[in-house]
Parts: C-alpha cells; sequence; structure tokens
C-alpha cells in the first residue's frame, strides 16, 4: 500500500493548477493579503485556466518593497514562467501611473 506522502505528492503532480491556487490562497489569507470581499471562485479559475508555459502572477507583488498587492482577481496576470521567474518581487510604478 502506497505512503501517504506518496499519494499526496501524486495528486499534486496531477493537479498543478489547483494545488497553486490552494496553496497561494492559504498564504495569502494567513498573511492578511486576501481580503474578505475577494472573489475567490474568480481566482480559481484564473489559476485553472492557466495556459500550459505560463504562471499566474501578481502584477503587485504580495511582498514588494514600495507596496504590498493584494491576492484578489484584478491583480492577478498571466506571465510566460521565464519572464515570471526573471522579474522577482519588482513592479514598474510608471505603470501604476498610466
Amino acid at each position: 500500500f502506497p505512503s501517504h506522502d506518496r499519494v499526496v505528492r501524486k495528486w499534486r503532480r496531477n493537479h498543478l493548477r489547483y494545488d497553486a491556487f490552494r496553496s497561494k490562497t492559504y498564504r495569502a489569507r494567513k498573511n492578511n493579503q486576501m481580503p474578505v470581499w475577494a472573489d475567490t471562485n474568480a481566482i480559481k479559475q484564473i489559476y485553472l485556466n492557466c495556459p500550459e508555459g505560463f504562471h499566474v502572477d501578481h502584477i503587485i507583488p504580495l511582498k514588494g518593497t514600495k507596496a504590498t498587492g493584494l491576492h484578489i482577481e484584478t491583480n492577478l496576470q498571466y506571465l510566460p514562467a521565464k519572464e515570471n521567474l526573471s522579474k522577482r518581487n519588482l513592479f514598474g510604478w510608471e505603470d501604476a501611473y498610466e
């Protein structure tokens, strides 16, 4: 009989998008970065519909140096994985004031 850890790892591999939604939502709630009025179903759909090769990215980072974003649907976007991994927690302030 497979161990619990092995079953969990296999489930996570087969449900990467849902697991990303679940873990981000948990951390955001724990750190008070997800307000009670956030549309959890909209956030979930963004994660579940993420195109292959893309990441769900916070436009304003949750742990930015000059501002802290929220885990809400209007602060999420799809970015190519390579671009998302290279940007870290940076936010282009000039974009915020257009």
